[in-house]
């Protein structure tokens, strides 16, 4: 089994400068999604960026199950039915 790369950002800039560099890389806060597809060895990631010490991102993972479309995310009808909006941010490699 090969190891897998952990990058660990502490300032929202770093994470999206991370993830630029290394675009392959699985952002992970809560682990729902890529933990599971790692245990049961659906995926192996080269590269994940922990997210966990970011403080300028929103404590919740709901943004990891939507923007995956998880099936595990009951949050989209409360936030569909209060016309919530999601702010995305994303940095192309240069």
């Amino acid at each position: 089994m090969s190891a897998v790369d952990l990058l660990r950002p502490s300032t929202w800039a770093d994470a999206l400068e991370f993830g630029a560099r290394h675009p392959d890389a699985s952002p992970i806060t809560g682990g729902t999604d890529v933990m599971t597809e790692i245990n049961t060895g659906h995926r192996r990631p080269s590269t994940l960026l922990d997210l966990t010490r970011v403080d300028e991102r929103n404590r919740a993972t709901l943004g990891g199950t939507m923007v995956t479309t998880s099936p595990v995310c009951n949050g989209y009808p409360p936030l569909v039915s209060s016309g919530a909006e999601m702010d995305l941010d994303r940095l192309e490699a240069s």
